[in-house]
């Protein structure tokens, strides 16, 4: 929804900070440049790392739905939509935290890309909404809604 929110609403908003989702649009124009902050689990089964069908504990392609695309092949978009260079300007692990900044681009926006090892499909420090068993793990490596507003704070609307 937030990688929608971005593409549909730029005009409305500073930056988006999608958490565990995943981008249908395939080449998004928003109608200002916004920056991204993405963060995902490593073992996120329902929003692979590199993309497909969802793996569910009670099926998974025989669902339904169709292949959601790779995590990269999300952040490339967003990279080329808001004129970022596609190398990346910072590339750093720590303590199983991957982040992973291109740009800046027009406007001065930003793409970032945060992976947490291990985490599944849930927000990084947040509470658990659903048995592990379904989801995957969570973790309190990072506090993704921290994250998240300390990003929205270093990119404020113009």
């Amino acid at each position: 929804m937030a990688f929608r929110a971005g593409a549909e609403l730029a005009d409305r908003i500073a930056a988006i900070a999608p958490v565990a989702g995943t981008c249908w649009t395939e080449s998004p124009r928003p109608a200002r440049m916004i920056s991204v902050c993405a963060i995902t689990g490593t073992a996120d089964t329902l929003n692979p790392l590199g993309g497909g069908f969802p793996r569910l504990a009670f099926g998974g392609e025989e669902q339904g739905g169709r292949p959601k695309p790779a995590v990269q092949a999300v952040i490339d978009r967003w990279v080329r939509a808001l004129g970022c260079p596609a190398q990346l300007r910072h590339d750093e692990s720590l303590n199983g935290v991957y982040t992973r900044v291109y740009g800046p681009g027009k406007d001065g926006a930003e793409v970032m890309l945060i992976t947490v090892e291990g985490l599944g499909h849930h927000r990084a420090g947040g509470t658990c909404q659903a048995p592990e068993f379904l989801v995957g793990a969570p973790t309190d490596t990072l506090v993704a809604t921290n994250v998240a507003w300390d990003f929205f704070r270093a990119h404020p609307a113009p």
